[in-house]
């Protein structure tokens, strides 16, 4: 599934086996306990109908450890969205739910695309886009674009 030309064959049976992982993982200890000293990395994916994320810490051995996962489905003014404002507001989404963990600690944030960074760092005060600036401004984020990588590979998987 990793190489560019594989074809991927998502059948009901690998549909149950992950959503019976996504609860194991869910359940199970497996999430790290944060380390308010060390800055945090969130992962987010917005599909046309769901947006998800995953808030991820670096550990002793420098590997990327979950910390907290979310996933909401859309409804009413958000499901009307264009994909572009999808994702901005699946960003400020992961903020305001990992804010427990984000308030006083620096985080990086990594979108999917300049296009993103560009929405919320034009000048726009007004609508929608000025409060989810308003929103981001309260914190200590840096916003990076990327492309897929593994944190939002997962955040993908479970708007599925």
């Amino acid at each position: 599934m990793l190489r560019k030309e594989s074809e991927i064959k998502w059948t009901s049976i690998a549909m149950q086996s992950f959503e019976r992982i996504k609860k194991v993982v869910a359940e199970a200890l497996v999430l790290a306990r944060p380390k308010f000293s060390k800055y945090f990395i969130i992962f987010y994916f917005a599909s046309k109908h769901t947006v998800a994320g995953v808030l991820l810490q670096k550990n002793d051995d420098n590997l990327k450890h979950p910390i907290a996962f979310y996933k909401k489905t859309l409804r009413d003014a958000p499901l009307r969205y264009n994909i572009l404002e999808k994702k901005v507001y699946a960003l400020v989404q992961a903020v305001k739910e990992f804010m427990i963990y984000i308030l006083h600690s620096h985080t990086n944030a990594f979108v999917p695309s300049n296009m993103v960074k560009d929405i919320l760092t034009q000048p726009d005060l007004e609508g929608k886009r000025g409060k989810w600036i308003a929103v981001l401004l309260e914190y200590d984020l840096e916003i990076r674009p990327t492309k897929l990588v593994k944190g939002q590979g997962l955040a993908k998987l479970m708007t599925q």
